[in-house]
């Protein structure tokens, strides 16, 4: 029944939204690590998600077609309508995110494998209009490079992509896509995958500076120069074109170290602990709307109607 999924979806986005509001608000606390963070935006995606578990239980309950007489068997028109903007709006999403990926593989076909040994399992390619390193490839990574690319002098430019393919972020990203494609009528959901892309890129940036031991300023000058090319590149950077989350990146460069392993693990411990009952508040309301319908759905018994009428 479509109304049975239009509640698990709203319950799904209410029941997230102290998680997506807390991580937010963290993410403006200069006195969290960047990894409390960054996972915290995380499983406030994952409470979204967990949250349409219910919708699975209208499948096995709902109404058989053709049961019951009347209008009430019927799919409202409204329910109708809303499902098929809904349903726009996933298109919409998933539409757009397929149509970056086939812009970045067609750029990858006409690459140049370079006689670079692999690290991590990564290919290494010669891109021509590319600003700077950019790791593509969430199942078969590759490693996308400018002509001419000096991987000694910006050793801390390839690490930074590296820790991209070491911490899954390229698979992490297609999940918030998704989940965001699922819930593009949440209010936050775009802020939050926002907010997650941008410390994601701070925590590769930190082991960037720990792999190639370079300093967070030589870093950071390596970043403002991808910036300042990125109009006119082929392969775009993270967080481009908007320029608060790029000075938002800078000065969390220079915060880098803040927090404790601690407090991350007790954060990651909460969050998970929250994730638990994503779908109780709603299972009940999901599970009694095919009751209802069904019993809407049933024939009026006759002779109850007869014995009914001859006592009035």
């Amino acid at each position: 029944m479509i109304e049975t999924s239009a509640v698990a979806l709203l319950g799904a986005a209410l029941s997230a939204s102290p998680l997506v509001l807390f991580a937010l608000a963290s993410g403006r606390c200069p006195k969290l690590s960047p990894r409390f963070r960054l996972w915290s935006g995380r499983i406030a995606f994952l409470k979204l998600l967990l949250g349409l578990l219910p919708l699975g239980i209208w499948i096995q309950t709902r109404v058989p077609v053709g049961s019951g007489t009347g209008s009430d068997t019927q799919t409202p028109m409204l329910w109708a309508f809303l499902l098929s903007v809904w349903l726009l709006g996933v298109l919409a999403v998933l539409g757009d995110m397929a149509s970056s990926a086939m812009r970045t593989r067609a750029v990858v076909r006409l690459a140049k494998p370079l006689a670079v040994q692999p690290e991590h399992g990564v290919q290494f390619l010669e891109v021509q209009g590319a600003a700077c390193p950019m790791a593509t490839g969430w199942l078969h990574p590759k490693l996308l490079l400018p002509p001419n690319f000096d991987q000694q002098a910006q050793q801390s430019a390839v690490q930074h992509e590296l820790a991209h393919v070491r911490h899954a972020d390229l698979v992490w990203s297609v999940f918030y896509r998704i989940v965001c494609a699922v819930f593009w009528f949440h209010p936050l959901a775009f802020v939050l995958e926002r907010e997650v892309h941008l410390w994601q890129e701070v925590v590769a940036d930190q082991s960037a500076c720990m792999a190639a031991a370079t300093s967070p300023a030589e870093h950071a000058v390596l970043i403002l120069a991808a910036t300042r090319n990125e109009p006119t590149a082929l392969i775009a950077t993270a967080l481009s074109g908007d320029g608060r989350l790029v000075k938002r990146r800078m000065e969390a460069i220079f915060q880098q170290g803040s927090g404790s392993k601690a407090l991350l693990l007790a954060g990651i411990l909460i969050g998970f602990a929250c994730l638990a009952p994503a779908w109780v508040p709603y299972s009940r309301e999901v599970r009694s709307i095919p009751a209802r319908s069904r019993a809407l759905a049933e024939p009026i018994n006759a002779p109850s109607v007869e014995m009914a009428t001859r006592a009035q």
